[in-house]
């Protein structure tokens, strides 16, 4: 998202807090005009090449998970969203996979499936919309209240609410692997791990 109010760029990872950081931020789609729109997970350089001059001079931010606690949510969000119809089960022919009626386990997900839904939106790795671009800002969703507290202050934001919404409910991410899968992760997701790991170590 982009507000010429506070003359800053937004960089929506999925599954990293956005839909909390955008309520704070009091976006609304419907207040943008129809030229200025861009997907809600847009690509720094799909920025760029629609607002050059404001991409030069904006504050641009943006916040990143775990990519293990990550995975997890969106796995789970994916089932609650599209337990019929889902479009990334059916980019790959695979309806079934996502309709809840026949949720496989999480580990199942991992070994057999995760490979093919990669480079799709939720399950997207965090460094295609890090790359290429200098960031203001880079939060942390393991640090949510004191990092939005920082940007908020960056911003000259006030009388913000800090809510925590669109979360899925569930048990610690740990739980959810088991050795291989963790193996499987670990090598998808190589680049989101050293930098997530990078940036939780300031």
């Amino acid at each position: 998202m982009i507000d010429h109010n506070l003359k800053c760029i937004f960089i929506h990872i999925p599954r990293t807090a956005g839909h909390s950081i955008s309520a704070i931020l009091d976006y609304n789609i419907k207040n943008i005009p129809q030229s200025e729109r861009l997907s809600r997970h847009a690509f720094s350089f799909e920025y760029e090449n629609r607002f050059p001059e404001e991409f030069k001079d904006y504050f641009k931010f943006t916040f990143i998970r775990n990519p293990f606690d990550r995975l997890v949510s969106a796995w789970i969000r994916c089932y609650k969203l599209y337990s019929n119809k889902s479009y990334i089960a059916k980019s790959h022919n695979d309806v079934e996979f996502f309709n809840s009626k026949i949720k496989p386990e999480f580990t199942s997900f991992i070994k057999n499936h995760l490979h093919l839904y990669v480079g799709k939106s939720h399950f997207r790795q965090q460094y295609q919309w890090l790359r290429n671009c200098h960031y203001d800002f880079i939060g942390r969703y393991e640090h949510l209240s004191t990092d939005i507290q920082l940007l908020c202050s960056h911003l000259n934001i006030t009388g913000y609410d800090i809510k925590h919404l669109s979360a899925t409910k569930r048990t610690d991410f740990s739980r959810y692997y088991t050795e291989e899968s963790k193996h499987i992760v670990t090598s998808l997701y190589k680049k989101d791990i050293d930098i997530w790991t990078r940036y939780n170590k300031k």
